[in-house]
């Protein structure tokens, strides 16, 4: 990726960490790549990878991106489900959007990045106002409140990638949710 000279952040997802090295080595790459904005995020908080980028106008924030890892698997009910943002996720959210907004002296809108999408993808249609849906959605298997929370501090556009064939954009409850296309085998690019 570096030698694009492209600023570029990724998320994790639930499979990146299964091969020779784990989320700590991973994350050890990614800090050190000239290019790739990643950082750890803070300890004691659900996954390593939650961190926050604003963009900026001549020295204001004018759009906050907040990235989570929300790909650990969870054990709901004795079974091993899909991870999803946590609560210690969203309360960082909300704490995070309250001192950007404070320090800019004005509600900053602010979008998610994650991998495992929440459990409210599952009730979109499919009247999309671009792209496809080529498989259910399959989100996280606890709903802990992030659509909502995100929804009630300036949250514009939530972006998701679990599944492997969708790729859509469509709004839900004054929120565009969207589904980024999966990198690998089994891709589908149609727009």
């Amino acid at each position: 990726m570096d030698q694009f000279e492209i600023p570029w952040a990724p998320v994790f997802g639930n499979h990146d960490y299964e091969g020779r090295a784990d989320k700590a080595k991973l994350a050890e790459i990614y800090e050190a790549s000239e290019h790739c904005l990643f950082k750890s995020g803070p300890e004691g908080m659900n996954g390593m990878g939650n961190y926050i980028l604003n963009l900026t106008r001549k020295g204001e924030v004018v759009y906050s991106l907040f990235l989570f890892d929300d790909g650990q698997f969870r054990v709901v009910d004795g079974q091993i489900t899909d991870g999803g943002i946590g609560e210690n996720q969203i309360e960082w959210y909300k704490w995070a959007v309250n001192g950007i907004n404070q320090t800019s002296g004005r509600e900053v809108p602010n979008m998610a990045f994650m991998h495992v999408p929440v459990p409210e993808y599952k009730e979109l249609t499919d009247n999309f106002e671009m792209g496809l849906r080529l498989e259910d959605s399959c989100t996280a298997a606890v709903n802990d409140g992030f659509f909502d929370a995100f929804k009630n501090n300036g949250g514009t556009h939530m972006f998701a990638g679990h599944d492997h064939l969708n790729n859509f954009i469509t709004e839900y409850d004054g929120v565009k949710m969207c589904y980024y296309t999966k990198s690998s085998y089994k891709c589908n690019f149609t727009f």
